[in-house]
């Protein structure tokens, strides 16, 4: 299967348990929730974490990765500030703010191009695996 589509359902899993907390009443639907949100991570972030450094061109392989993490020290740092505030200003906003953060997440990865290995997975030919110089500066 291909990997976007597996991040996808994770993330669209993720937005629909996200936004029913915003919903449930009671410790047993909660639960549920939180549930159905951690099945959703588990079926999205191992592939999401390894995602950038297998679909990346060799040579940018680093900054590929090394984006990815500022992407999720940003989130780290960000999204508990912005949450708690959307949260004290109104508790349904917050959760479907979340829910839909995780279907817009889902749209664009399905939205992605595959990169150059994607397509030999998908039975394209391969390369012959030689690594070509590339310059970063186009000379």
């Amino acid at each position: 299967m291909d990997p976007r589509r597996v991040i996808a359902v994770g993330l669209v899993l993720l937005g629909l348990g996200m936004g029913l907390t915003g919903a449930a009443h009671g410790a047993v639907l909660i639960g549920l929730t939180v549930v159905l949100w951690t099945f959703a991570e588990i079926t999205y972030a191992s592939i999401a974490n390894a995602y950038p450094g297998e679909f990346s061109p060799p040579h940018l392989r680093g900054r590929y990765r090394g984006a990815d993490g500022i992407a999720h020290t940003l989130a780290g740092a960000l999204g508990p500030a912005v949450g708690g505030f959307l949260y004290s200003f109104s508790a349904p906003v917050h959760w479907l703010t979340c829910a839909a953060a995780a279907v817009l997440g889902a749209l664009l990865i399905l939205g992605a191009k595959p990169g150059r290995q994607h397509t030999v997975l998908a039975g394209m030919p391969a390369s012959t695996g030689a690594a070509e110089p590339v310059s970063e500066l186009g000379s």
